[in-house]
């Protein structure tokens, strides 16, 4: 996938959420999000899709997670799995693996 299209993908993605469950401060109440000026039910931000940008932009840059299937230390691949590099989980390696054998 090309920069381009992760990035609409991305926007897509936050846009959907947005959509379909409001503001993410509801379901992070504890964690202050960069622009979010909600308080969870009354979200006053218009774009509320930018709130779901910055959450996962300040997640991402302050937890580790898998480039590939977006596991996390907290939220591992089913059947467990740890880091073999700091953006790559044991189970995305060992599938790469053997994709390149074949």
């Amino acid at each position: 996938m090309e920069k381009e299209e992760f990035q609409k993908a991305f926007v897509l993605a936050c846009r959907f959420l947005s959509d379909t469950i409001g503001c993410p401060k509801i379901y992070t109440e504890e964690e202050d999000i960069q622009g979010c000026t909600s308080d969870g039910e009354n979200c006053e931000k218009e774009d509320q899709w930018e709130c779901w940008q910055h959450y996962f932009l300040e997640r991402v840059s302050t937890e580790e997670v898998c480039r590939i299937c977006g596991c996390t230390q907290d939220n591992a691949c089913p059947g467990g799995c740890w880091w073999i590099k700091e953006d790559l989980c044991s189970s995305c390696y060992e599938k790469l693996k053997s994709q390149s054998a074949s």
